[in-house]
């Protein structure tokens, strides 16, 4: 087998926090987990799923929210909502 070197530059900070997570996820190195990674690729076994971390409200937080959007919809029954026709209107209001 021929063994070439592949450079990817990245940021430094990039680097170790990758290090960090590939030593958490059980590799003994950044490089045997971008071989890992490499090879799965190579033999289109790697899945990838990008998606965002859902965050959920305590039931404490939960509460205040339905509190505030109770209150909002009453405020918004007696007119007592401000709004605007314009950013430069809004930002005048608010600097104030």
């Amino acid at each position: 087998m021929t063994r070439v070197i592949v450079q990817v530059p990245m940021d430094k900070k990039l680097r170790d926090s990758a290090q960090v997570v590939a030593e958490e996820y059980g590799f003994s190195s950044l490089q045997e987990a971008m071989r890992v990674i490499m090879t799965k690729l190579a033999k289109k076994d790697l899945d990838i799923h990008i998606g965002e971390k859902v965050e959920y409200l305590t039931p404490r937080e939960e509460a205040v929210l339905e509190k505030r959007y109770k209150e909002f919809l009453e405020d918004e029954k007696k007119g007592n909502l401000k709004s605007y026709t314009s950013v430069d209107e809004m930002m005048k209001d608010l600097t104030s």
